[in-house]
């Protein structure tokens, strides 16, 4: 106490010192208990160690004292000079802060750039009482705790990034606040719904919440970014219309967007590393320049409807895994993929090793081996979607048996393929047999069944409606007298 009351000794004697130089009616002096208050935040944040303490504890006037701006204000016929601001950014100022008894302050920054270890701010954040406060920076430091329920009824910026706080996001009371900075901490538990009607900036990234979105109701809201959590569910439909910049990074959204709502500023859309499957509709979005949707678990279909209507669009590379059918027929396994999509193009492998000609969305396995398909785009040309591995353990046919497999049907096929509203199949018999045709989904599920008692040698051609169908890969069995053979069908639209 005795060094504060001796500094502020020095204070009052720098500014009648400076009073000679000046005008009588130009000097103010300060008011004693920002001046103590100041004093003691230097002395219990090492303030001799600080990067830049020019002038502090000086004989120069407080005003120019490295980081403080004052104002004055008028007490009752007397002028008094105040701290509006203390701004000491990346200025090795570290220890506990306490409580400041600044009832005019109005901004308070002592954020730091992260890289100064032994420059930080420790300990709980203090519950201030500065009714004045607009602005509180306090970013990368090192406080730790409960954030507290802060009672700032003017408070417009809070910005504590990247400290040690945990637990939940309070409720905040806080009618002005127009940004709220708390990415890079330890914060967990579900986003409340944050009733602040002023809020136009909300950072949430790189914490541990979890639970789904909140049906947010903020008006002026124009940026949200709550990346890198583990925040699972669909996206809610929001209130949101002033919105341009939403940033939804790895987290573990799935989807759908049925509900999304319509948001006519939003100009930048990311939603990489989720596991959506869907992307939402476009026209929701009239000013949408740039999305970013890589790392998910899209199909082409998806992704071909937005190649073009947006400015920016990375959609490469998915984590997309396609599931194979198998099924097994008299002379093999025909394997299966469904990418979806209008414009693919198909890759079969067998022990990794591409197969010449198997460029279909289906593949008869004949032999043992491990299959798996690769699928490119003509129009998303810089991406490719794999399947799984389909291990295929056959016993060898001999050529009895594949002479007997193909002695009743001379030829057989369907076309055309793709699909789309009927297909023929067309079959040669080399005698005369009774004929069923059976149409299975490959979950083996009989589509169709179509029987003749007896027909004749010869082609025969059969024409099916196919409009009821979802598109996909299916399968066209004839059986000719104690014969069949199986055909792939490709269903698209």
């Amino acid at each position: 106490m005795t060094k504060i009351i001796t500094a502020v000794c020095i204070i009052v004697s720098a500014l009648f010192t400076q009073s000679a130089v000046l005008q009588a009616d130009t000097f103010t002096p300060i008011r004693t208990a920002d001046s103590l208050a100041i004093l003691a935040l230097y002395h219990q944040t090492g303030g001799p160690d600080w990067h830049n303490n020019t002038d502090w504890l000086s004989q120069k006037p407080v005003d120019v004292w490295y980081g403080v701006q004052t104002k004055i204000i008028k007490v009752d016929t007397r002028e008094l000079r105040v701290v509006e601001e203390l701004q000491l950014n990346n200025n090795g100022v570290k220890g506990q802060l306490d409580d400041l008894n600044l009832p005019d302050l109005a901004v308070l920054e002592i954020s730091t750039d992260g890289t100064d270890e032994a420059g930080r701010l420790v300990g709980q954040l203090p519950n201030f009482n500065l009714p004045a406060l607009r602005e509180l920076r306090l970013s990368d430091q090192s406080f730790s705790g409960l954030i507290p329920d802060l009672d700032l009824p003017l408070l417009e910026v809070l910005e504590l990034n990247n400290n040690q706080f945990e637990g939940p996001i309070p409720g905040f009371n806080l009618p002005r606040l127009r940004e709220l900075h708390l990415a890079g901490n330890n914060l967990d538990g579900a986003i409340p719904r944050l009733e602040l009607a002023s809020l136009e900036i909300l950072d949430l990234g790189a914490n541990q919440l979890t639970g789904r979105l909140p049906a947010f109701r903020l008006e002026y809201l124009r940026s949200l970014n709550v990346q890198h959590n583990a925040i699972d569910g669909i996206v809610p439909k929001w209130s949101t219309p002033a919105l341009e910049t939403l940033i939804l990074t790895a987290n573990n959204l799935s989807g759908p967007f049925q509900d999304f709502a319509a948001l006519p500023m939003l100009a930048t859309l990311d939603l990489r590393n989720n596991a959506l499957n869907s992307l939402p509709a476009i026209d929701n979005f009239p000013q949408l320049k740039r999305l970013y949707a890589m790392g998910n678990k899209l199909t082409f279909a998806e992704i071909e409807k937005l190649i073009g209507a947006v400015e920016t669009f990375f959609y490469s590379e998915q984590d997309t895994v396609l599931p194979i059918m198998q099924t097994t027929t008299s002379d093999g396994v025909l394997l299966s993929v469904t990418a979806d999509g209008d414009a693919n193009q198909y890759q079969w492998l067998r022990n990794g090793i591409e197969i010449d000609g198997a460029e279909d969305a289906w593949f008869k396995a004949q032999t043992s081996g491990e299959y798996e398909c690769r699928v490119t785009n003509l129009l998303a040309e810089d991406l490719t979607l794999r399947s799984e591995s389909a291990a295929i353990s056959l016993e060898p046919v001999s050529v009895q048996d594949q002479d007997r497999l193909s002695a009743q049907f001379q030829s057989a096929a369907l076309y055309p393929q793709p699909a789309q509203s009927e297909v023929t199949i067309a079959y040669s018999l080399a005698s005369a047999a009774g004929v069923r045709i059976e149409l299975c989904d490959l979950a083996g599920r009989r589509r169709h069944v179509q029987a003749d008692d007896a027909q004749a040698a010869g082609s025969h051609l059969l024409t099916l409606q196919t409009t009821h169908l979802t598109p996909g890969t299916y399968l066209v069995t004839i059986y000719a007298g104690e014969d069949s053979r199986s055909l792939p069908l490709v269903i698209g639209r």
